[in-house]
């Protein structure tokens, strides 16, 4: 319950074993986690799109319908499981008819550290294979920190006898 889980901003993945389970052939790359998904026309946020955006994602878990403002939804709120080893996904291009194209764009919630260079939450840029085989010059950010949803601190009430 509660995951993602961070250990010094690195992801942790955690699995209970079963009984005749071989631990060692376990593999530790799913974690799940929560994803907005913003600049999405009214019209889109069904429960079947967000199953949609889900398996693109990764694998659908749940879709949260008490995410909305004044009535207006401002994104799609999904819980997805995803492999740490594959390449976060920016967004997705959604063809509404024939002339008119949209960009979901894709913010993940407690998302820590992921590599900038390619996408993926198992290390930081500093530790990336690519970086080790192409010249520093020539290094191109493809991720950058827009990925990460931005929690806003909610206002504390302060007592008047502190």
């Amino acid at each position: 319950m509660g995951t993602p889980w961070f250990f010094n901003n690195h992801l942790l993945i955690l699995h209970k074993i079963q009984p005749r389970e071989n631990p060692l052939l376990i593999p530790l790359s799913l974690s799940e986690f929560w994803v907005q998904i913003h600049y999405l026309r009214p019209g889109l946020m069904k429960e079947t799109m967000a199953k949609k955006f889900g398996d693109f994602l990764g694998q659908f878990l749940e879709y949260d319908t008490s995410i909305s403002t004044m009535g207006i939804q401002k994104f799609m709120h999904i819980r997805i499981r995803l492999d740490a080893t594959i390449p976060l996904k920016r967004k997705k291009k959604i063809l509404i008819d024939k002339n008119r194209i949209v960009y979901a764009r894709f913010r993940y919630e407690k998302l820590s550290l992921f590599c900038f260079i390619c996408g993926k939450l198992s290390h930081g840029e500093s530790f990336c294979p690519f970086r080790t085989r192409i010249e520093p010059s020539k290094v191109v950010f493809g991720w950058n920190i827009s990925l990460r949803v931005v929690v806003q601190q909610q206002k504390a009430t302060m007592s008047k006898w502190l």
